[in-house]
């Protein structure tokens, strides 16, 4: 293994070890299954970015029959908390509830509209 010294802010030596294998991984978050009770083991569910949350999605929102949304408007939505919260994080499982909430309040919205012009 490779070592290196480098010189800290109190002017001591300090060995790293630079070939320490470092912590990429992407968050997960548990999911349970039944109640650890019954003998489940947790599922384990990635957490994806606003870009990859907006890929899933309007996936689904072209294959329902719909126009797809700008990636920037999911971006807004995370930086705002309107999407990753920590109760509900960005999941590909996720996103196809949110589609389905969308289209939902699309389809009211439409239904609103079209009563009130008659």
């Amino acid at each position: 293994m490779a070592r290196t010294t480098k010189q800290t802010d109190d002017t001591t030596n300090e060995e790293t070890n630079m070939n320490e294998p470092t912590d990429t991984s992407p968050v997960e978050n548990e999911v349970m299954e039944a109640a650890p009770s019954e003998g489940s083991t947790p599922k384990v569910e990635e957490t994806i970015t606003a870009y990859r949350f907006a890929k899933v999605a309007n996936a689904a929102l072209e294959e329902a029959g719909h126009k797809q949304l700008p990636p920037q408007m999911f971006y807004s939505y995370a930086k705002k908390g309107m999407l990753g919260t920590p109760e509900k994080p960005l999941t590909e499982a996720y996103a196809t509830v949110w589609v389905e909430a969308y289209l939902n309040r699309k389809a009211t919205k439409q239904q609103a509209t079209a009563a009130a012009t008659e």
